[in-house]
């Protein structure tokens, strides 16, 4: 077996948003083979701030100008909705790009994406950080040693209900994006897993969002969206997945996969727990 050689060449990475952003720019150091060169926010005293703590490292105010420093890829932590066109504008710049959250709000900007990741040749990640729960990868590496088989059937979810004045806090104001877009567009936390774990992709969706009932506990305080969904998606290999989520009662994920020759689910309550069940007439000896 050949072994693979890691390269000796640090990739040059800057980082749009000192808000979340941070998290990257701290780890972007030379154990994960980074070298943070860059910063950008247009909130100028934050980006002030951080002077001190990343010494040696180019601060910019201008997006234009951030991307034109020397870089090997772009970490976007700025606001969701924008993501898909600092994206686009990156990626004509000759950068790998990272998407701290889904980078979507509507179908064109996803279309307009990948075709522009298509032009650039470069890669475009989106960080989805529930693949990488101890439990999702031990799923993962029992699935890719096919310990049940080929996927025919998954089922994942995402329950994450707040009170009012959490959501408030999170995104300010009735008409903040955060507080009425569609529950469909949050599907990643739920979804992602799957794909990382099998490997496989969906190629066909369909959905049906729960209406919205008036709480006399809101005030009106926020503009609501549907606060739920059941998603159906078929995979590139013919399987199906199920995907629940969002605001419902009940907070937890949970990820199951049927396939040709066992079952492997988290435990619902434990995120830390993998049961895998094989029926009587499969056992090994």
């Amino acid at each position: 077996m050949t072994k693979q050689r890691r390269s000796s060449k640090l990739i040059r990475v800057g980082v749009l948003g000192l808000g979340r952003g941070q998290t990257f720019a701290r780890g972007a150091g030379e154990i994960c083979g980074m070298k943070l060169v860059a910063l950008c926010d247009h909130w100028v005293d934050k980006l002030k701030k951080s002077r001190a703590q990343y010494p040696g490292v180019t601060l910019y105010a201008d997006y234009e100008k951030f991307l034109e420093h020397d870089l090997d890829a772009v970490v976007l932590a700025n606001y969701f909705h924008e993501h898909a066109t600092f994206a686009m504008r990156a990626l004509e710049a000759g950068y790998h790009v990272m998407s701290e959250t889904s980078a979507c709000s509507t179908l064109a900007e996803g279309v307009a994406l990948a075709e522009a990741v298509e032009r650039s040749g470069k890669i475009f990640m989106i960080a989805e950080n529930y693949c990488f729960f101890n439990t999702n990868q031990e799923m993962r590496r029992l699935y890719r040693a096919g310990e049940i088989g080929e996927l025919r059937l998954a089922e994942c979810e995402y329950i994450h209900p707040d009170p009012i004045a959490a959501r408030l806090a999170r995104a300010w104001g009735r008409n903040h994006w955060r507080n009425w877009c569609p529950s469909t567009y949050y599907c990643t936390h739920a979804l992602g897993p799957v794909m990382y774990i099998t490997g496989h992709r969906p190629v066909w969706v369909n959905a049906h969002s729960i209406d919205y009932a008036a709480d006399e506990t809101e005030f009106n305080a926020v503009r609501q969206g549907d606060p739920g969904f059941t998603m159906l998606c078929r995979m590139d290999n013919g399987a199906t997945t199920i995907v629940n989520g969002l605001l419902l009662r009940g907070h937890g994920t949970w990820y199951r996969m049927h396939g040709s020759r066992g079952v492997m689910e988290s435990v619902r309550g434990d995120q830390s727990r993998l049961r895998i069940v094989h029926d009587r007439f499969e056992l090994k000896p």
